[in-house]
């Protein structure tokens, strides 16, 4: 961690753990860290790239 950074997930100044480190980097907290983690499970955060094919139908049988 080099000095002036701030938590990506609200901006405040990160500051070094007791250890020396900071158990949630990137994150100021855990708060930071699982609001971050929600934005990835809802899909707020995405990589781009091209459309997929929609899924097969279930419960189909294949064999028929």
């Amino acid at each position: 961690m080099t000095a002036g950074e701030s938590c990506r997930a609200c901006g405040k100044p990160l500051k070094p753990g007791g250890s020396g480190l900071n158990r949630f980097y990137p994150f100021c907290s855990e708060l930071c860290s699982l609001r971050d983690l929600g934005k990835w499970v809802e899909g707020d955060y995405r990589i781009p790239g091209p459309p997929l094919p929609p899924p097969p139908p279930q419960g189909e049988d294949e064999e028929a």
